[in-house]
């Protein structure tokens, strides 16, 4: 309990001082609102009103000379004892006092004033009980930091956390990165507008009618996509008690557009593979059941062997493609290599397709010194066959092909340039997409798997380097791909 002081200033006239003496008669002071008593120099208590005698259950007999210090909490009777002194020397002084009731121990916003009766010092007390409006606000301020140790815990994590009211599914709690999504302007909306799900009224998950409670069975995820961003979201509401024991609505939402696209990819990769090994297994059985069921003379016989041969070819490339696709992507990292010297893989790739194809002249345009670049032999020859193959498949007329590096500071430039059919702008885009063909349709006159350069994306990407391609239709094309050179060696 803490007092404050204070002074009146003035001296009283004799009227004064009988009008006050009539004010304070017993039916004066039982009818004043509040805890009200009077108590003389020593403490004892002379008059009183009606709550105090309600409060302290006592029969008046008892209060009636009673020591006031008696029901005073022993932890402020000493403090209690020095502010009585002290309004007899200052008049005036208020706190809070702890009073003994029939209810136990309760707090009380007391004021006392020093009050002359036949020219003698009395001190007269009124008091409002604050116990309950005490409790109410330690109770708010242990829920205040409740919810701000809840925040802290939903605010690191990479979901939004967003909490309603059961019935009216108002929002009154948004973790940070449901804020930072969602926006600033989201307390008492509903909980289809915060989240932005073009729904016209908040969906039935968690209603009044299926309340879920621990042990109770955890509502189905529905997702839903964003009507401003176009990104996908799965919710997963639950019907939970709050920090203050009401049932509320906490929906946990997620952002799953990544897997979504993911799944759709390997939806349309599945349906690809399928088709595309469709055609050369398809040629591969017909031309087999026609051995088995017809005499073929000498060289129909060689024809259809080339062409199952082809064909086989063909549908090898494709499982060693993909297969090769598949663990770049799987891979988590690159290993750490030992830095690699690029001019003998170079001059032996080059060798072995310019003897491949009597049609191209295949060269080679590299610098005499080549720094060496950080990665293993096998991805590097992986490209190279994948960037030359797929050049002598695109000019079909034959001319030159030429493999060439290009040193450039971090970085080492390797590029094939072809005199081919070209690439028009429009498709250049995509030609790294897997099983995409330039010129692919009906009547296609380039068969492959068009999985060849998604495999050198991935293989460079991997390392850290980039690909890209310069073309136009009629002129041939160049492509380039860029690969890490060792440290301290660019």
């Amino acid at each position: 309990m803490v007092f404050t002081s204070g002074q009146f200033g003035g001296q009283e006239n004799k009227e004064t001082a009988q009008h006050r003496e009539t004010l304070l008669s017993d039916s004066f002071i039982e009818n004043l609102p509040g805890f009200c008593f009077l108590l003389d120099l020593n403490g004892t208590l002379l008059r009183w009103n009606r709550e105090l005698q309600e409060k302290t259950c006592l029969p008046a007999e008892a209060l009636r000379g009673m020591d006031f210090f008696s029901i005073v909490c022993e932890s402020d009777q000493e403090l209690f004892s020095a502010t009585l002194a002290r309004v007899m020397t200052l008049a005036h002084a208020s706190g809070e006092l702890r009073i003994w009731t029939g209810e136990g121990a309760r707090d009380y916003l007391m004021t006392g004033n020093r009050i002359e009766i036949a020219g003698v010092p009395h001190f007269l007390g009124n008091g409002v009980d604050v116990t309950d409006r005490k409790c109410s606000e330690k109770a708010l301020l242990r829920q205040l930091d409740e919810v701000s140790q809840v925040s802290r815990i939903f605010d690191e994590l990479d979901v939004i956390v967003l909490v309603s009211e059961l019935e009216a599914c108002s929002v009154f709690y948004l973790n940070r990165p449901g804020a930072q999504l969602f926006g600033a302007d989201w307390l008492g909306k509903s909980c289809n507008e915060v989240a932005r799900c073009g729904e016209a009224f908040p969906c039935n998950c968690a209603c009044p009618a299926r309340p879920i409670t621990g042990g109770g069975r955890a509502p189905d995820p529905h997702e839903y996509q964003s009507t401003e961003t176009g990104r996908w979201f799965q919710c997963v509401p639950k019907a939970i008690p709050w920090l203050d024991g009401r049932l509320v609505r906490m929906s946990v939402v997620t952002d799953v557009t990544g897997s979504r696209e993911l799944a759709l990819a390997m939806e349309n990769m599945v349906s690809t593979v399928s088709h595309e090994m469709r055609t050369p297994l398809t040629a591969m059985f017909g031309y087999t059941r026609i051995l088995q069921e017809k005499r073929v003379g000498q060289g129909e016989l060689h024809e259809y062997l080339r062409i199952i041969a082809r064909e086989n070819e063909r549908l090898i490339e494709m499982v060693s493609n993909f297969l090769d696709l598949q663990r770049m992507k799987a891979a988590t990292k690159v290993s750490d290599p030992p830095p690699l010297e690029i001019a003998p893989l170079l001059e032996e790739t080059a060798a072995l397709f310019a003897k491949s194809s009597k049609r191209h002249r295949v060269g080679i345009d590299t610098p005499v010194l080549i720094p060496p670049v950080m990665m293993d032999p096998e991805p590097l020859l992986q490209i190279l066959d994948n960037l030359l193959s797929n050049a002598i498949k695109y000019s079909p007329r034959g001319g030159a092909v030429t493999l060439g590096v290009t040193p450039g500071g971090e970085f080492l430039v390797i590029w094939v340039k072809d005199e081919g059919v070209g690439i028009a702008p429009e498709l250049q885009d995509r030609i790294f997409e897997r099983f995409y063909q330039a010129g692919s349709g009906a009547g296609r006159s380039f068969r492959g798997t068009g999985l060849g350069l998604s495999v050198v994306q991935e293989i460079v990407a991997a390392h850290g380097g980039r690909v890209w391609v310069e073309s136009l239709p009629g002129a041939g094309s160049t492509f380039y791909a860029s690969l890490p050179v060792a440290k301290g060696k660019g």
